[in-house]
Parts: C-alpha cells; structure tokens; sequence
C-alpha cells in the first residue's frame, strides 16, 4: 500500500508541476481524481459527435486504441477442452493477452460445441470489477452460462490482469505499469473491450450481436460501448449488470462518505464471505482478487481514479433510449447512489432498475444475485432464439418478469 501511495503522490506532483504549485487542496485533490473530460483529454482523445437516437446527439471521446503486437499472436496458452465439474465436454476455451497502447488485458475464451449450440446465437462479454480478475466468481458465473445456454462468451479482465512470470519481476514492473495506466478512463476501457471483441470475433468467428455483462467497474464501462460498438462491428442487443457506483465525481467534502462506504463495503463482504462458505462456496473467493503487483499498481493509479470521475453518469446518456437491459442496484451502496442512477435511466424505458434496498455493494457476489442474474440471462437466450435473432420481437416481459414498454420498472427485493 505505501508503494501505491508513493505512486499516486508522485504523479500528483509531476502533474501539479505543470501548473502553478501554489494551489488550494481542493484543485490538489482534482489533479489526483480528475473529471471525465481531463481524463479522456490525458488519453488523446478526439471528441466526435454521434446520433445514438434520431434527432438527438451527444459528443463522445473516441481513443483509437493501436495493438501493440500482432492480435493474431496474442494467445497465452494452448487451446484447451472446457469441460463441467463433472468432467462433461462443452467445448474449448482459450486464454489471450493483448497489448494494447503498451498495456496488457487478459481475454479469457468459451466455445461450445457447433453440436451444442443453438441456431441464433449471441455472444456473452464480461467484463470485471475493480481488483477482481476473469477467474474466481466471474470464471464460476461465466462457465455456468456457458454451460446452462450453449453461447461463446468473451470475459475480459482490467489492465495487466494477465499474470507475470513472478512477484518479483510484477513488482519490478509495477511502476512502469501505474504511470502507463494513469490516464485510463473508463470511456477508454470500454472502446478497449470492443476492440478486443471484435478481434476475437474474427479470430472465433462467434456472433456479432452482444449480451454485455458486468458487475461494478465491469457495469460501470457496459453503457460507455453502446457509444462504440458499431464501430468495431459489434451490435448490443442488451445488457445484465449489477452495482454499477459512481455515478458522480467524488469531492474532497465526500471522503467521510467514501470511508463509510469501505466499511459497509468491508462488512457487507464479510457478510457475503460467510454465506459462501455457509453454502460451500467458498472457492468462488479464490482467485477472484490478485496480489499481483502491477496489476494492483494499475487498479490504483488507473482503475481507482476513473471510477471517481464520475464517468458512469455522463455515459448513460449515450446508450439509444431504444436500449434493453437489466441493472441491479443496492439500497446501502452510498457511492451507487440508486436514486441517482434510476434518475439518469428515465429516458430509458426499457431498461428495468432491480433496487436491492437492503445490499451493499458487496452484495453483487451473493449466490442469490448469481443464481436471478442466471435464470435472467437463459430466459433472455431462449426467446432471442425462438425468435430467430429478431430483438424487435422479442418477448422483454417474459425476459424480466416486468412489462418494460414505457413502463418505469423499479422493484425492491430484499437480501437474504
């Protein structure tokens, strides 16, 4: 921790030195936490304007992400069976590291079987939450839907999630790491992920047509690539994701908040850690975070600072008010702040609020939020497929239980 703290403070210093040093705490604390537009400026972003819906326009940052090395030679290891618990075959999965602007993501890859799969099929992407990895319970959840719908599904980690040789060598490179990652913004991240997809798309050759998944940081990029999708040939047909925080920059007057939240945070998983255990779960805890230094460094410098911008909120505008899909919020998750959120989502009237009064934000592992979240995303595949990959004739009541044509749907459900 005090490597991260030497990291954050000396970034924060060459920054300030770029203008005069002589400022007040609060513009001290912007330099360490900036605004959407200072982060995406920092990532060399060209703001361009796009039509998400007839008439309406909105401006968005746009990154031209480079690979660093050929897409094509990006695989870590072999292609390998994927198989159940119980040793059934459902396909292959293979494991990818792209460089991108000289950082690393981890791509993990599920292919069933062409004799499994369906006649319309959609692929799933994942994306993780902050200081989590693609293994652990999103490995558990994304192998599940694979194995319960027969879909591809493309999970993707945060910025050097892919594992180094050693510690030492990670810890070496730590530093190199945290100054590359410190102009992330979550904008970036999610023109990242759509370019990953598409080229894993072309490798693969799974469906162009999306089912966005995420939980935290993972639901927080989910509506900034509805704003690049198309242009990587990618179609979203809808989204799942739970605890999306954030949706406001974080002031210097919110740190007691911010403390706050940790601690029900810290209770809340505690909380949920038990549970596991209590079910025989236990195993979804382990490698769902990482030691690994630059990762870590990443997720500091990088990941953290995004989250606080506030991004979340100015991108839920760019997704088409025609948009479907599902987000959980949780009644005791401060830094969510529901009612905000379900704010910015009333132009959207297909897109059903799920609020979880009684949940911290921990509360997005629970093995109840997995098992909805499941049950969910099947029914979502099945009528896609009776319907023939028809999204306009989809059946959406039947998919989230609520009549979402102009319909507010806000529902509470109590924790367990």
């Amino acid at each position: 921790m005090l490597l991260f703290l030497l990291l954050l403070g000396r970034m924060m210093q060459t920054e300030t030195e770029e203008i005069n040093m002589k400022v007040s705490p609060n513009a001290a604390f912007d330099l360490l936490l900036p605004r959407p537009q200072e982060l995406w400026q920092a990532g060399g972003a060209t703001m361009q304007t796009i039509e998400p819906d007839p008439g309406r326009y909105v401006e968005v940052p746009f990154f031209d992400p480079q690979f660093s090395s050929d897409p094509y030679e990006s695989q870590y290891g072999n292609t390998e069976d994927f198989r159940t618990k119980n040793g059934r075959l459902i396909g292959k999965q293979a494991l990818h590291v792209f460089e991108i602007d000289d950082i690393e993501y981890l791509a993990r890859v599920l292919l069933p079987d062409e004799s499994l799969r369906g006649d319309h099929d959609l692929t799933i992407v994942d994306s993780t939450a902050w200081m989590t990895t693609p293994d652990g319970y999103v490995g558990d959840r994304d192998a599940k839907l694979v194995i319960d719908n027969a879909t591809p599904l493309i999970s993707i980690g945060a910025p050097f999630s892919s594992p180094e040789s050693s510690l030492v060598a990670s810890a070496l490179k730590a530093p190199r790491a945290a100054w590359r990652s410190r102009r992330l913004s979550l904008a970036y991240s999610a023109e990242v992920e759509q370019k990953i997809v598409g080229s894993l798309r072309d490798i693969y050759d799974v469906p162009a047509d999306l089912l966005l998944v995420g939980d935290s940081r993972g639901a927080n990029i989910k509506s900034a690539q509805h704003a690049y999708a198309p242009h990587y040939g990618n179609n979203i047909v809808a989204f799942d994701t739970k605890g999306r925080a954030a949706s406001k920059k974080i002031e210097m007057q919110d740190l007691p908040e911010v403390a706050s939240w940790l601690g029900a945070t810290l209770l809340g998983g505690v909380a949920v850690g038990a549970c596991l255990l209590r079910h025989g779960r236990g195993d979804l805890l382990v490698g769902t975070g990482s030691l690994d230094p630059r990762f870590l460094a990443a997720s500091v410098t990088g990941t953290m600072r995004s989250l606080a911008s506030g991004e979340t909120g100015e991108t839920i505008s760019w997704v088409p008010r025609t948009a479907h899909g599902h987000d959980v919020l949780y009644g005791l998750d401060s830094l969510s702040d529901y009612k905000t959120i379900d704010k910015l989502w009333e132009y959207h009237p297909d897109v059903v609020r799920k609020i979880v009064y009684s949940g911290t934000h921990a509360a997005l592992l629970h093995p109840q939020a997995h098992n909805t979240q499941r049950e969910r995303i099947g029914v979502l595949i099945d009528e896609y497929r009776f319907q023939k990959g028809n999204v306009q004739e989809m059946n959406w009541s039947r998919v989230y239980g609520v009549n979402t044509t102009n319909t507010t749907a806000i529902f509470e459900k109590q924790a367990s």
